[in-house]
């Protein structure tokens, strides 16, 4: 996989209303050396925002406990290496997935 640097921001949260809707995370994200950026920027190709949604979702798994998840279209915008890559990843990572991917008749 590209070597990446992932960096998330939490809110600072009181028990205030404005405090709670505004909070939100920030994630910001480089690959292959390149200085983190906020993700969703257009700086990121759809291949790097679809690693960046999965380390996330590693991320997720590794803090609540292996679990079960559902990912749509995980392998859309990456590269046939890439895929291989996201594979073996997904597999490693000792949760169950319901994994949607489109078909063509």
């Amino acid at each position: 996989m590209a070597s990446a640097k992932l960096e998330i921001e939490l809110p600072d949260l009181r028990n205030e209303d404005r405090s709670l809707d505004e909070a939100g995370i920030v994630v910001r994200i480089g690959f292959d050396g390149k200085p983190p950026t906020e993700l969703g920027d257009t700086g990121h190709s759809g291949g790097q925002q679809v690693i960046a949604g999965i380390i996330l979702l590693m991320s997720m798994a590794e803090t609540e406990g292996d679990g079960f998840f559902i990912v749509d279209e995980p392998f859309a915008h990456l590269s046939l290496d890439r895929v291989d890559d996201v594979g073996r990843f997904l597999r490693r990572s000792g949760a169950q997935f319901l994994i949607t991917v489109p078909t063509t008749l």
